[in-house]
């Protein structure tokens, strides 16, 4: 991984080295990280299913078969879709 720091990062990474308090720009970078995770949790990195997320967000899981209106058949679907790619080669042709 490369990660680009500011010269005032740099020289505060440098000066952390020099005093001891971390050992390599990858210990700045891992101080970094549990520093966020700390702020965030550690759920924020923890995979959650739709529902989790849906439950989080204080929102339901969306379901088109409950939208009123027609909607196309898979078939429908795949038919509009390749008459769009012939539309598009004919038109490169």
């Amino acid at each position: 991984m490369i990660i680009t720091v500011q010269p005032e990062q740099e020289k505060v990474i440098a000066e952390a080295i020099e005093s001891g308090v971390i050992r390599s720009p990858e210990d700045a970078v891992d101080v970094a990280v549990a520093e966020l995770r700390a702020r965030m949790g550690n759920d924020f990195f923890k995979k959650h299913t739709i529902e989790e997320l849906a439950a989080a967000q204080g929102v339901k899981p969306f379901n088109p078969a409950h939208l009123p209106g027609p909607f196309l058949s898979d078939e429908e679907v795949e038919d509009f879709v390749a008459e769009i790619y012939r539309v598009r080669r004919r038109g490169y042709e």
